[in-house]
């Protein structure tokens, strides 16, 4: 091992208190090590072999370093340059298409037009409170129809000014964050992948996570003063003026959406990231099944405690990040009740008017077509939840087989 130089690719460095997080943007590949483990890799990194980092970590720190374990978990996270990869590139994401103009949606001028509209809104809501998003302005229209196709397809357009805020966020790093589709049950979402977030310093993480929620405030801001045009342009809110409500209200009920960190929401990568702990939400579950594990009927597991497994570090954030999960599910029950029960409840009274009025007439027709479209979403949703049971049953059962024999990566 005298002469044996590792190639490593362009790696990053950013410290995190007393430890350093280093990583391969290009495949979002990070993890946090001991300031003395990251000397060492800054060491080869720069040329020196494997015997010369010893060496030295013997002169600095009066210990020997197992420098060859080291080498095998750089290896692991894909650190190190094979053979037939290209060599380090002098390239480094720092122009990315749309850098220019996510610079200038989160300059100083933009900044002061938000706040703006934000407080604008706000006073708006303040003199007007038949301007206020609520759950009883969902129903802006006789038609449930029309209720139910704009609460779905209207909130598209908000949900992409979301996503597209949290990549115009990264791009402005220079980060090659990028948005793409998925599928969310049987959905078709929008969703943001920030490719090397955590190569960037803490404090530049936080834009670039909570932009979404920016984007949200702006949408709701904007949709009620729209409102408050079309009230003073018509002396009432017509149905223009009561749809921009309605979307209105879905806006903020994405915002107070992200409350619900145990769904690994914004907030929940916004300490993620800014803490450098990917694995926050896997912690956290575990060390809540273990606190609660005196509870009668409750599912015991095999695996290590946490507080035998976590570092001081990781204990000290659970202590108080796991109270935030029993938080959010808190905060979900209230906002199932004074915002989704109010208007599951206002659809199935005009339900039952339109269906028992006994009269074949075009409301009958509107909230049969509606209420078939609802109940067509939960079925499917019922459908898609036993089958994945299902599977998941039946794929625990293979395993369990005689016969069957696998192997666990460690």
């Amino acid at each position: 091992m005298e002469g044996v130089r590792v190639a490593l690719h362009p790696l990053t460095f950013v410290e995190e208190g007393e430890d350093v997080v280093i990583g391969r943007s290009d495949i979002d590949s990070f993890a946090v090590f001991p300031a003395d483990a990251a000397a060492v890799v800054g060491w080869l990194r720069d040329g020196a072999t494997i015997a010369e980092a010893a060496r030295r970590y013997t002169a600095a720190y009066g210990e020997e370093a197992d420098i060859e374990d080291l080498v095998d978990t750089l290896d692991e996270l894909r650190f190190i340059r094979r053979d037939d990869e290209a060599g380090p590139s002098p390239d480094t994401p720092r122009n990315v298409p749309l850098q220019r103009l996510g610079t200038a949606v989160f300059s100083a001028p933009a900044w002061i037009m938000y706040a703006v509209l934000v407080v604008a809104a706000a006073a708006v809501a303040v003199r007007h409170p038949q301007l206020r998003p609520g759950p009883s302005k969902v129903f802006f229209t006789p038609s449930l129809l029309l209720v139910e196709l704009a609460s779905f397809l209207g909130q598209f357009p908000g949900i992409a000014l979301h996503e597209s805020f949290h990549v115009l966020a990264g791009r402005r790093l220079g980060l090659p964050s990028r948005l793409s589709l998925g599928r969310r049950l049987y959905f078709v979402v929008f969703q943001t992948t920030l490719v090397g977030l955590m190569g960037v310093p803490r404090r530049k993480r936080v834009l670039p996570v909570l932009a979404g929620l920016l984007a949200d405030a702006l949408v709701a801001s904007v949709l009620i003063l729209a409102a408050e045009a079309d009230l003073l342009a018509h002396g009432e809110v017509t149905v223009w003026g009561g749809l921009a409500l309605a979307l209105a209200f879905g806006a903020l009920m994405r915002m107070a959406w992200q409350c619900l960190f145990f769904l690994e929401t914004d907030l929940h990568h916004l300490f993620a990231h800014t803490l450098a702990l990917p694995d926050l939400q896997e912690l956290a579950r575990a060390y809540l099944r273990e606190r609660t594990d005196w509870l009668p009927r409750r599912r015991r597991t095999a695996s290590a405690a946490v507080s035998a497994r976590a570092t001081d570090r990781e204990l000290a954030v659970l202590r108080w990040y796991v109270p935030l999960l029993v938080v959010g599910s808190v905060f979900l029950c209230v906002l199932a009740a004074t915002a989704a029960l109010p208007v599951l409840v206002g659809f199935a009274t005009r339900f039952h008017s339109a269906l028992s009025s006994g009269s074949l007439d075009h409301g009958f027709w509107d909230a049969a077509v509606a209420a078939l479209i609802m109940f067509t979403q939960f079925g499917v949703a019922a459908w898609i939840a036993v089958r994945d049971r299902l599977r998941r049953a039946a794929a625990a059962r293979t395993a369990l087989s005689p016969g069957k024999t696998g192997h666990r990566a460690g």
